[in-house]
Parts: C-alpha cells; structure tokens; sequence
C-alpha cells in the first residue's frame, strides 16, 4: 500500500506544491531508442505523488509508451484510483504534472500520462517462470533483486508471487527481467509469509490494449 503523507509533506518530498508542477518548454527529447534494443528499466522507472483534499500518497510507477509530446505511465489502482485527485510523475530531477486516464480495481492497475517523451520500458510477451530473476527500481535508492517464485491466487486474484524485497512506496513499481522486459506490476506483500505479489503480465496487457487507445505503437506491439 501506499504511504500515506499530508499534503504538505508530499509537497517538501517533490519539492513544488500542486499549483507549482510545471513541464519546461526547454525539455529537450529523450533520445530514441536502436530497433529491438530496450530502455535500462531504471530509466523508465518513475515515482508518483498523489493529492486530494488535505491528503496525499505516493507511490512508483514505469512508462510504457511514448510520443513525441506525451508519455504513458502504469502503476496500480491504488495508487491512482481516479480522475478527482491531482497526480504528479516524478524522473530524474523533473516533476510532471499528470492526467489520470484510466484505472482497474481488479487487476489493480491504473494509468497517467504526462507531457513529456520519456524512455519507455518493454512488455513481455508472457509471465516469467518460476525461478526467474527480477529486479525493480521504486522508491528504494538502488535496484531490488530477487525471483518469481510462481503464480498464486492471492485477495480472490491470480497474481505473480516473488521473493524480494520492497517497501512503502514502491506499489505500481515494474519488476523487469534480465533483458529489461516488464514482466509484472509489484502491488504488495502478504504479512504473513513475506511473500510479494505483482500483476500478471497477461493481465497487464489486457489492461493496456483497452486503456492505451491514444498510443498506437504500444497497441500494435501488444498484438
């Protein structure tokens, strides 16, 4: 689950204020990326802050799809639940201000967009195996490492189960593959065994397609 910040202490934390969240005209393109060759999935990886009324929340986030004018991010449903709240994605030392576009309890998925050209991660094609080697970026200061340990039904959903570390922040953050695939979306921990929980990448793609209509390259490459 998210952190849970007032306002105020979500605004120190990006240092800027709702109102204040501005994208430079200035910003120059993200270089673009060779043919087949994917995106060090840290650079896709961004964090997201969210306010509305007197409180606020963050958690992380991955692009994974791009314009020239614009950038898609996926995170969970908990994360950005929906269109009321003001949302801001944070990359590098830049803070977007972004625009809800769509969001699923159920497999808790949810998206942003943002103006600006951001490097865009990958989508497997299938769901790790169990033993794989995943790594994911969050709020933590360094990669997290760790491995699939298979698929589970875990809160009435078949997620992805994994042994790696993670912590208040990190939901919606994309666990990737040694060849910087996104192969699922972290959204939390069962206390009881430590085990993680991520979406499924079948369920991610089915997402995408019905949610991502403005990003033509994306919804061919999921095909």
């Amino acid at each position: 689950m998210p952190l849970r910040l007032s306002a105020l202490a979500l605004a120190a934390l990006f240092a800027v204020t709702p109102a204040d969240i501005r994208i430079s005209a200035a910003d120059p393109p993200q270089e673009l990326p060779r043919k087949g060759v994917p995106y060090d999935p840290q650079a896709c990886t961004v964090k997201v802050g969210r306010w509305e009324g007197n409180e606020g929340g963050d958690g992380s986030g991955t692009v994974v799809a791009r314009t020239a004018e614009k950038a898609l991010v996926l995170t969970n449903h908990h994360v950005a639940p929906t269109a009321t709240a003001v949302y801001s994605v944070a990359r590098g030392d830049k803070t977007y201000k972004a625009a809800w576009v769509a969001a699923a309890a159920a497999p808790d998925l949810g998206l942003l967009a943002v103006p600006a050209d951001l490097p865009a991660a990958r989508i497997a094609a299938k769901d790790p195996a169990a033993g794989t080697r995943v790594r994911h970026w969050g709020k933590s200061t360094g990669p997290q490492v760790g491995k699939v340990t298979g698929v589970t039904l875990f809160a009435k959903a078949h997620a992805l189960a994994g042994a790696y570390a993670s912590e208040a922040g990190d939901s919606g953050a994309g666990l990737f593959d040694d060849a910087g695939f996104l192969v699922g979306v972290h959204w939390g921990r069962n206390v009881n065994d430590e085990t993680r929980h991520a979406v499924r990448v079948a369920d991610v793609r089915a997402f995408l397609k019905q949610n991502a209509k403005g990003f033509p390259d994306l919804i061919a490459a999921l095909e």
